[in-house]
């Protein structure tokens, strides 16, 4: 490895590591729950060598391709001594037990997942898995015959374009055994005359956890429970939403303290404009307002914080500083000619 690719490698790593505490960060805020669920690797293997593309945690998977690599990677590290490959084939699979480790099993559960629930399900750290077997990748390159290298970089991209074919083809036509899906039923058109069908008995499992308080039975067993945004004073009908901000008709049958069933987050910055005019929450729990007897304009709008716009800030520079470092070693490639190597 030359000095560009090991100064690389670190900013990669430490790019990888931000955005995961950029993710911890931001889920301990709106996370709608906790938990820490494995992969199966009955379910993972099967969906992979049937290059079934699914939803279900259990079933992630990093595909056939990065696999290959990494036993291939794992060869290379007994047979040549490569600076740091052996660390990162460690890492690899600390990792990859981290993804599989049955933790609903332990006694001290609750503890974990009070601590590390907030990743939800394991299966999604498998980002540094394939991080580290790309990084592991780069150095056996590195230090094997280059026309070796290169023949196996093509094959391997070969592959995976038609893997990723055969997965996507499989995924919307909606081929995959049950076994391997909780796809079944999401698949729907929302229209109006569909609305309260598809969203209040929505198919989607969890959908409710972004829905507004518990909801109300309703008497129509198609539909299930109603989450309504109003109480028995107010009634609230949609009228127009943006970026940051949603708009309702606002009716109410005489003034006074109403609670209004919106779903938001804890932590962050709401402003309410009634008519134009900004009002208080009069609750930290829910949204409480004195509302006035007649039709309003009821207005709630979201601004990102600093430590929002901060984030975001640093999020494109550093993938401006990646991605361009990416684009110029791979024309620096393209130049030099093939029998150089």
């Amino acid at each position: 490895m030359d000095s560009c690719d090991s100064i690389f490698s670190i900013i990669l790593s430490m790019y990888s590591i931000y955005s995961f505490l950029h993710i911890r960060l931001f889920n301990s805020i709106v996370m709608p729950y906790k938990s820490l669920v494995n992969v199966e690797q009955g379910l993972a293997f099967g969906a992979m060598f049937k290059l079934i593309i699914t939803m279900l945690s259990t079933t992630w998977n990093v595909g056939i391709i990065t696999i290959l690599i990494f036993v291939w990677v794992i060869v290379q590290a007994f047979r040549k001594k490569i600076p740091y490959l052996r660390s990162l084939v460690i890492f690899s699979v600390v990792v990859y037990v981290l993804v599989i480790f049955p933790v609903n099993r332990l006694n001290n559960k609750e503890e974990l997942i009070r601590y590390f629930g907030f990743i939800q399900f394991q299966g999604r750290i498998l980002f540094f898995f394939v991080l580290s077997v790309l990084l592991a990748f780069i150095l056996c390159a590195k230090n094997i015959n280059s026309v070796t290298s290169k023949t196996i970089y093509f094959s391997m991209n070969i592959f995976l374009v038609i893997f990723a074919a055969i997965g996507i083809i499989n995924l919307e036509t909606n081929r995959q055994p049950e076994l391997y899906s909780d796809r079944s039923g999401i698949d729907f058109t929302l229209s109006n005359n569909s609305f309260n069908r598809n969203v209040y008995n929505s198919p989607i499992i969890s959908f409710e956890d972004y829905l507004p308080g518990r909801g109300t039975q309703s008497s129509d067993s198609q539909i299930g429970k109603i989450y309504k945004l109003g109480d028995s004073n107010t009634k609230l009908q949609w009228k127009k939403s943006n970026y940051n901000s949603t708009i309702f008709k606002l009716s109410a049958k005489q003034t006074k303290k109403s609670k209004l069933n919106l779903a938001f987050y804890k932590k962050i910055n709401y402003k309410i404009f009634i008519n134009g005019k900004r009002v208080r929450n009069l609750s930290n729990r829910r949204f409480l307002l004195l509302v006035h007897e007649g039709n309003s304009k009821l207005k709630v709008e979201s601004n990102p914080s600093l430590l929002t716009i901060s984030i975001f800030c640093i999020t494109v520079i550093a993938n401006v500083i990646v991605y361009a470092y990416v684009f110029t070693r791979v024309i620096n490639v393209i130049r030099i000619p093939y029998k150089k190597y």
